[in-house]
């Protein structure tokens, strides 16, 4: 239970500053902050995304007996806001991966304006699943 809390903690830790981040890089446009350039704050926020998937797949793993039971009933839900959280990730962690190779290989493209929007429902849609399930983080 304690690696969970821990891992959950610092999964709530990187989901802020990867929303953070994924704000800055659309604001931007490319430009210059804090005497940063671009390419560092996509770097930091490539970071922070592979750290934010090995916590993913750290408290799936954690979670695994409650997630097997879960996706038994996925396959029968009808509720659409999981079904397009568990799609979205998936889809943001591929695209993630396929955005930081073209930007470094050739700059910002559509792969990553692709990933960018829906990195961020994802992310929207992950605040509503923490926020559901607050009170946990106060029994410990």
């Amino acid at each position: 239970m304690k690696k969970l809390y821990v891992v959950n903690l610092l999964l709530a830790v990187v989901a802020i500053v990867m929303l953070a981040s994924s704000i800055l890089i659309e604001v931007l446009h490319g430009a210059d902050w804090l005497g940063m350039a671009n390419h560092f704050w996509v770097a930091l926020h490539a970071i922070f995304g592979i750290l934010m998937a090995i916590l993913v797949f750290a408290h799936l793993r954690l979670n695994w007996a409650r997630v097997s039971a879960w996706l038994t009933r996925f396959k029968k839900s009808s509720n659409k806001v999981t079904k397009a959280l568990v799609i979205l990730s998936i889809v943001a962690f591929i695209s993630g991966f396929a955005a930081i190779f073209t930007f470094f290989t050739s700059g910002h493209g559509p792969v990553g304006g692709i990933h960018g929007k829906l990195a961020l429902v994802f992310l929207i849609i992950g605040i509503g699943h923490f926020i559901k399930r607050i009170k946990w983080y106060f029994k410990k």
